[in-house]
């Protein structure tokens, strides 16, 4: 439920939309508040696509005349909370009357959500493909999800792929836009074909004299989702469930892999990366996972996972700084910093984790990173060693994160305590 948090956004969100009868709003809000019940108990959707949900559901928020005047000030909080829960309830009590087996009932609110997410997942798949200078496994997993959505469309499928084209240019032309100010850029439409995902796409000039950081931006953003795309088909194949619930009440989430009957098997607290090593060579993917004995898992997978099976992780953490230093990114990745962080060293386990080498880190390591406080950052980097020599703290190797997704996850937590 995200009542709280969708609801700040809607004033923007208002000007975008093309005009809808508030009844159709209405109907369409609690059709897709009642998809994500049925999507609750029997899980349809991939966590992908519920990502992606959450923004439609914004969208439609954004168009309701409730939260519309809760934002101007026009009604209370508690009335548009109450108008609120009273369309949830509704979608509820439909949800409950579905069962996971009745794929008819539960398909006309599931496949016309998913068919809505869909244009947007594949126009970031375009960018991706035809930007983002993909590894083969990536673009396998671009194509897994044409394959798995083009069964929706059916004859309609050329007509979808050019709405999904136009929605990428969209992206890219908004992003240009954001970095330059003048036409240096080609006017040159960058999809052309329709030929899906295969290429058939025609690209303007994209050289940039000026900073591209937008443009960057939308790129990484777009290779992003055919990496959580890859990540989401790799747990599935070592039978792991990935979700990610949500309470807005304290802005808190939790991205967790389950077993196949919804059971909590570890959370995600440093979130699916190609990460490089110390050493020349291809980066490796990997996620960090929350174990249920404090300890953390480093999984590893894809076809270059083997260039660290007789490898290593280690990870630096500094005591807390405060928020001055905590926060200066280039302090981080000073030698000072270095020098006085502590040094946790993960030892290879033999689990297979999600198909590569897999590793273990100490219970004490989230505590420590959580004692630096809220935003503070800590390192980390992979080696194809078993134990290499401390590199330099500017070593493009070492990645340099925060607390962010730990905090979202405490707090998640403790608002879901009893």
């Amino acid at each position: 439920m995200l009542r709280r948090a969708l609801a700040i956004i809607t004033t923007s969100l208002c000007l975008v939309f093309p005009a809808m009868a508030q009844q159709e709003v209405i109907d369409r809000f609690v059709a897709l508040k009642t998809a994500q019940a049925i999507d609750e108990n029997c899980r349809f959707f991939k966590q992908f696509e519920r990502d992606r949900i959450g923004y439609i559901e914004s969208d439609l928020l954004a168009r309701l005349d409730f939260a519309r005047n809760r934002q101007s000030g026009k009604i209370s909080e508690a009335d548009y909370l109450t108008q609120y829960d009273a369309l949830e309830a509704q979608a509820g009590a439909r949800a409950e009357t579905i069962a996971c087996t009745d794929n008819a009932a539960a398909g006309a609110y599931i496949l016309p959500l998913r068919g809505e997410a869909a244009p947007a997942i594949y126009a970031d798949l375009m960018i991706a493909v035809q930007m983002g200078n993909l590894t083969p496994e990536q673009t396998q997993a671009a194509h897994a999800f044409e394959g798995m959505i083009q069964p929706l469309y059916s004859q309609n499928w050329q007509g979808f792929v050019q709405y999904a084209q136009q929605q990428a240019q969209a992206k890219l032309d908004e992003a240009k836009q954001a970095d330059l100010d003048s036409s240096s850029l080609s006017n040159t439409n960058l999809f052309g074909g329709l030929d899906g995902l295969g290429g058939g796409y025609a690209f303007g000039d994209y050289s940039m004299e000026a900073p591209s950081f937008n443009l960057d931006f939308t790129v990484q953003s777009a290779v992003r989702v055919a990496d959580n795309i890859l990540f989401e088909i790799v747990a599935e194949q070592a039978r792991y469930r990935l979700i990610k619930k949500h309470n807005p009440e304290v802005l808190g989430y939790i991205r967790r892999l389950t077993d196949g009957a919804m059971n909590p098997v570890a959370d995600v607290w440093q979130d699916v990366g190609r990460y490089p090593t110390l050493e020349e060579g291809p980066s490796i993917y990997a996620v960090f996972t929350l174990q249920p004995d404090g300890s953390t898992r480093v999984m590893t997978f894809g076809a270059d996972a083997g260039r660290v099976a007789d490898g290593s992780v280690t990870v630096l953490v500094h005591p807390r700084l405060g928020s001055d230093l905590g926060n200066d990114f280039t302090y981080a990745r000073g030698q000072e910093w270095w020098d006085a962080a502590t040094v946790f060293e993960a030892t290879r386990i033999e689990d297979g984790c999600l198909g590569g080498p897999c590793f273990s880190l100490p219970a004490e390591l989230v505590p420590a990173i959580l004692e630096g406080g809220y935003g503070q950052y800590f390192r980390f980097f992979f080696s194809t060693a078993s134990n290499p020599e401390m590199p330099l703290p500017t070593d493009l190797a070492i990645q340099t994160n925060n607390t962010y997704e730990l905090f979202a996850r405490q707090s998640f937590l403790a608002a879901e305590a009893p």
